[in-house]
């Protein structure tokens, strides 16, 4: 069996973008009250991503970041790596959103929303052919 990453479970998030040069990050999602909705937006990525092949077989582990914007109607509007290497690890977790959109939807936001979803691809010590649960 393919292992495939542990889901994170460090996220943050805001209400819309700016108009601003540069956005400041955004807030922690316990202070928009939405946890609830990037938990579910959390385990939909999860169960999509794949641990790539070529990854496992050179012991290649990392966390990938990536800025993802739902629209009120659910829909991903973007995904985009923020930071984490190697590429291969950024492809998945980026198939990954993509596959696991549209999300529910979010009628009461009134607008896109914003949240850094951190996936993190960890190997087993005791078996690396299958996931680490964290």
């Amino acid at each position: 069996a393919i292992p495939e990453p542990v889901p994170a479970a460090r996220e943050t998030g805001s209400a819309g973008g700016g108009s601003s040069d540069a956005e400041p990050p955004p807030p922690a999602l316990s202070d928009l009250g939405s946890s609830n909705y990037w938990e579910t937006v959390r385990m939909a990525v999860a169960r999509k991503v794949r641990y790539p092949a070529a990854a496992i077989e050179q012991g290649v582990e990392g966390t990938i970041e990536l800025r993802l914007t739902i629209d009120a109607r659910g829909s991903l509007v973007s995904a985009v790596p923020l930071s984490g290497s190697p590429d291969v690890l950024v492809q998945s977790a980026l198939s990954a959103a993509r596959g696991a959109s549209p999300f529910p939807s979010q009628e009461s936001a009134g607008a896109a929303i914003t949240a850094v979803l951190p996936v993190h691809f960890q190997l087993s010590r005791a078996n690396p052919k299958r996931r680490t649960p964290e």
